[in-house]
């Protein structure tokens, strides 16, 4: 006998259907959605823990036993099944379902009636959605590391000590999560024994900012410890082609 509308409507719905009956949860019936999940086996007729064996132990024949003892639907959004296939490999499975009761006329419980939606696709894509997104941050935190050590690197090591004067500097980032990059500060002694203070800023962050932070300090302080003039080290900045993206001041403070 041919199915009727409904029937071979639920039959071809992109949805896995499996219903039990009675206390030993028999099943009934499921649609080809279901049985396309479990190939090679005909569970019709048997108790879902045989005709799903490699179920027990995950918790879906223990939520259809708890609707059927209880009469109250349990629903579930990205619940993760395997299924043993017949190659002996595994399918990994995640579904959103609802788990309702299948009741008589009079209302006792008959059975239990399972839907489900398959979104393991979904599931998968979202999961490397994340894993890529933690691979980046982990690269931005290492470089940014790279970074911040390089400028410590490039900024001096320490202030000169002087009997006529008190130097103290440090340097902080404006945010904790803010890379370091081009500004800098430096105290240079000039031959003539007075204090040249240095405070400079390259555009932008990164290796590159700090890697011309560091030439445009080594400059400063090469011409600066030389013959000291303040005009003539600015010059030399001048001509160098990272000037383009720092800025410094008109004049290094002189002390």
């Amino acid at each position: 006998m041919e199915p009727g509308p409904l029937e071979s409507a639920i039959e071809q719905a992109p949805y896995i259907l499996i219903v039990c009956e009675g206390p030993d949860l028999r099943i009934a019936a499921l649609n080809g959605t279901a049985r396309a999940l479990f190939p090679g086996r005909d569970p019709a007729g048997k108790p879902m823990r045989d005709a799903f064996a490699d179920l027990a132990g995950q918790q879906w024949i223990d939520l259809y036993a708890q609707v059927y003892r209880t009469g109250t639907a349990i629903t579930g959004q990205e619940w993760r099944a395997h299924i043993a296939l017949p190659d002996g490999s595994t399918r990994e499975l995640y579904a959103d379902f609802s788990i309702t009761p299948w009741r008589h006329p009079d209302g006792a419980i008959r059975g239990v009636i399972g839907g489900g939606t398959d979104v393991t696709e979904i599931v998968r894509a979202r999961l490397a959605a994340e894993r890529h997104a933690e691979e980046l941050q982990q690269q931005y935190r290492q470089a940014r590391d790279v970074v911040d050590t390089l400028q410590q690197v490039l900024l001096p090591r320490g202030l000169p000590v002087l009997p006529a004067a008190r130097i103290a500097a440090s340097y902080l980032l404006a945010a904790a999560d803010t890379s370091a990059g081009g500004d800098w500060f430096d105290a240079v002694v000039r031959p003539d024994g007075s204090v040249a203070l240095v405070v400079g800023d390259v555009v932008g962050h990164g290796v590159t900012a700090s890697g011309v932070m560091g030439q445009l300090r080594a400059v400063l302080q090469d011409r600066l410890q030389g013959d000291g003039d303040l005009g003539a080290a600015l010059a030399a900045v001048d001509r160098l082609p990272a000037r383009r993206i720092a800025t410094l001041p008109d004049r290094p403070c002189g002390s």
